[in-house]
């Protein structure tokens, strides 16, 4: 009724005397990009993600669109087409109603891997249909089947646990229980992941040291344990405590008596 425009989503032998603008174009994703809360890259270009971790995707459109119900995204994890793929909640849509927030909280146990971007498949059919125009034309996804691999990699897995190697010119001998050197040994640090952080401690974790080369022990009472954290965060389990002592000092000469035969 009235006298303005009408908006019909297919063509109308009705007129009646009215001006119709005829619309049926659907919205269509333009552009999605995909962010986290994490501040920095990792030296070798990528975020890493573990449990807990927030994963926020913008999804730009082709024009004002309304929202019905709570619509969700999904992306694919790269090699993992088998598992349930990642949801994420729709959040806000901006004042123009052109920009759609989604997001998704990494839980422990999710699948790892590179985040994939994929416009043909990141919105389902029950979900389309909560996201159209003012004339009710709903979202329609890209028929590109192009995938994008992001700079955002899910890592939720514990590194393993370390081994630490004592090594020394001499065999220790075992006091009270306690491999004694009198030479200093050299602690060296194995089985740990690519970009790892690897660190030790020699007071049973209340100060720790970065490893990256064998070490030579001094002087003191030891108890050694080790652990390594991933490129997401993720920290191993520390390895079990290894006491040992190092006394290379010479003994002092505290007295001598000379004696000779009558």
């Amino acid at each position: 009724s009235g006298d303005g425009d009408a908006y019909i989503t297919k063509p109308s032998k009705v007129l009646d005397g009215k001006t119709f603008a005829l619309d049926g174009v659907a919205p269509k994703i333009t552009a999605l990009e995909l962010s986290s809360d994490i501040a920095d890259k990792n030296a070798d270009g990528n975020f890493y993600l573990k449990a807990d971790n927030k994963l926020t995707v913008t999804s730009t459109l082709s024009e004002t669109v309304f929202i019905s119900g709570s619509p969700s995204l999904q992306m694919k994890v790269k090699g993992k087409d088998s598992v349930t793929p990642l949801v994420f909640d729709f959040k806000d849509i901006n004042e123009e109603g052109t920009e759609l927030t989604f997001e998704h909280i990494v839980k422990a146990g999710t699948a790892n891997g590179t985040v994939q971007i994929t416009k043909a498949t990141c919105f389902d059919a029950n979900n389309l249909k909560l996201i159209s125009d003012v004339n009710d034309n709903g979202l329609v996804l890209s028929t590109s089947a192009a995938v994008t691999d992001t700079e955002f990699i899910v890592d939720t897995e514990k590194p393993a646990k370390l081994t630490v190697n004592i090594t020394a010119k001499k065999n220790p001998t075992n006091v009270n229980g306690i491999d004694t050197y009198i030479v200093s040994p050299s602690l060296s640090i194995t089985g740990n992941e690519a970009g790892s952080k690897v660190e030790y401690s020699l007071d049973n974790g209340v100060s720790w040291n970065d490893y990256s080369t064998p070490v030579s022990i001094e002087n003191g009472s030891w108890k050694i344990i080790a652990r390594q954290t991933d490129k997401a965060g993720n920290v191993s389990e520390l390895t079990d405590p290894m006491s040992i002592v190092v006394d290379s000092a010479f003994p002092s000469i505290v007295d001598f008596t000379v004696s000779s035969p009558d």
